[in-house]
């Protein structure tokens, strides 16, 4: 399974440890892309559900779940978790 993530890097431990982070979700061989939805999450969805990926994995915290959610909802795509702690 290929998977794109819709994240917020002023999420959880995005906001300490992002650039770790991200560049770790990169280098996995099942994520095909890593966007962020600072500037535009509509923009940012979009780019994800037009990848290769078979599901949209959400990193980020509760506003940023609600946000993906409600978009990819309406796209009909899967969304599986990636709950960040404060």
């Amino acid at each position: 399974m290929r998977i794109a993530i819709v994240m917020n890097p002023r999420s959880g431990r995005l906001s300490r440890e992002g650039e770790t982070l991200i560049a770790e979700l990169r280098n996995q061989a099942s994520v095909c892309r890593v966007d962020s939805l600072v500037e535009d999450g509509e923009d940012a969805l979009k780019a994800a559900l037009s990848s290769s990926a078979d599901a949209i994995a959400i990193a980020g915290g509760d506003g940023t779940i609600r946000a993906v959610t409600e978009m990819a909802m309406r796209a009909g795509s899967a969304l599986p978790l990636i709950p960040l702690e404060k």
